[in-house]
Formats: structure tokens, sequence, C-alpha cells
């Protein structure tokens, strides 16, 4: 449920690692092939390095609970540099089970109601 859909053609198909951090990062689930292919489709840059870091995180914190994440990432399209470790903290932080939506209303973003009184 918390899956992108598959995307059509080339990345569609199973992905076939080269290398063994490719080997190793895929090993972490399906949410570390999700984020690959969200990340490859999106044009995300130094995944090398992301897939790395999370590796690193899976010796640390637990494959499942980076699996998890990433597959979150994935959903959110999310793939800039400190994004898996700040979903990583928003998850251990909430608790299991917890929501995980992202809750726009209070955002400074541009483009929300916060922003409409600024310089004024």
């Amino acid at each position: 449920a918390h899956y992108p859909p598959a995307p059509a053609g080339p990345l569609a198909r199973k992905a076939t690692p080269r290398t063994e951090l490719e080997k190793a990062f895929l090993a972490l689930g399906e949410g570390a092939e999700a984020w690959l292919r969200a990340a490859a489709q999106a044009g995300a840059l130094k995944i090398r390095a992301k897939m790395q870091s999370a590796l690193d995180l899976a010796d640390y914190l637990g494959q499942s609970e980076v699996d998890a994440a990433l597959a979150a990432a994935a959903s959110w399209q999310r793939f800039e540099h400190e994004d898996l470790i700040s979903i990583l903290n928003h998850r251990r932080a909430a608790g299991p089970g917890a929501p995980t939506a992202a809750f726009e209303a209070p955002s400074l973003q541009a483009g929300t109601g916060a922003w409409e009184g600024f310089g004024r």
C-alpha cells in the first residue's frame, strides 16, 4: 500500500545488481528496490553514496527499519542528502504504528497561508 506503482518501460524490469554495493543494497528488501527505481526515475544525484549510507544505517539500526524507511522515501519522492535519516528519525520518535503522512498545515513553504502576511 505504501509503494508507488511500478514504472513502465526499462525501469519495470527486475533490478539486476552489477556491483557488490548494489547487491548489498538490494538485499535490504523491497523498499530498497522501490527506492532505487524511484531515485533513478527522478534523476536523483549521488545514488551510490546514498546507497552506502543506507547500508551503514542498516548495520546500526537494522535492515527492516531502513528498508521500511526507504520504501517511504520512494513513495514520497524523497531523495535528498538527509532525507533517509530524517524519515528514520521521525519513525523512531513517532513509535510503532504511528501515522507517517506529511502534514502541511503549519508549513512556511512557499504557497501556504503562512507566507501570506510575510513582508507586510
